[in-house]
């Protein structure tokens, strides 16, 4: 099964064959794993959170307001309403009912917003960006590369959320704000016609693309995937 524990502890550690730890401490407390795919809740005090071997959440579905946490430190972070909370081999966030940050690190993140209008930053690496409910960011500002930093990304709402690209990345978006309507071009199979044509996506299998020089010599790099067959348009892209 997968087996949760409850700590009022300051420090525990997971036994074998549990997965799952809850921190109900409002003091200092650590978690460390095992060598499963834990999660551990946090909670309102200072955490260590340790995951050991798997692959590791940490999860803030209990904290009380909005929660920014960042997996490209393992120094001690002030979450924001959790405490400051140090996470040392964590590969996975899962967010708060409220307008959380969080952001990934060089490896294969999950990153979860849950409820609130989040922003969610997978960094370098291929990362899994799920943004749940409310009016969601996913934020791109990382070099890009198709094999090694292609993100995944579900839950994309065309209505509520919003794609934000950071133009030091995306050099040929030049003007900052809603991308321009000539800078996007979707099709099954879409390539760039004409020079402007910069973001690209491909409805049939859902791939969003960056072609710096339009429907020039070079080609276009991916770097993100979304579901197939959405309307997507430049209005769902915010240039930074």
């Amino acid at each position: 099964g997968n087996d949760l524990v409850y700590s009022y502890l300051p420090s525990y550690r997971l036994t074998d064959h549990v997965e799952r730890l809850r921190i109900l401490s409002t003091g200092a407390a650590d978690a460390i794993g095992n060598t499963l795919d834990n999660t551990f809740y946090a909670g309102d005090g200072d955490n260590v959170l340790n995951g050991g071997a798997g692959n590791d959440t940490v999860s803030y579905a209990y904290a009380t307001a909005a929660v920014d946490v960042r997996l490209t430190t393992t120094a001690f972070q002030s979450t924001g309403s959790s405490g400051s909370d140090r996470l040392i081999n964590i590969e996975n966030l899962a967010g708060s009912s409220f307008n959380d940050r969080l952001s990934g690190n060089d490896a294969a993140n999950e990153l979860a917003g849950g409820n609130g209008n989040d922003t969610l930053n997978g960094g370098l690496g291929n990362d899994t960006l799920s943004g749940g409910g409310g009016s969601d960011t996913i934020r791109f500002d990382t070099l890009l590369n198709a094999l090694t930093n292609r993100d995944t990304i579900t839950e994309f709402n065309v209505v509520a959320d919003t794609i934000e690209l950071e133009n030091a990345i995306f050099g040929s978006l030049t003007s900052t704000g809603t991308l321009a309507a000539g800078s996007f071009r979707s099709g099954a199979g879409v390539a760039a016609a004409d020079a402007d044509d910069f973001i690209l996506y491909d409805s049939a299998s859902g791939a969003l693309l960056y072609d710096a020089d339009g429907n020039g010599a070079g080609a276009a790099v991916p770097f993100a995937t979304l579901g197939g067959g959405l309307a997507l348009s430049s209005a769902d892209f915010l240039v930074t």
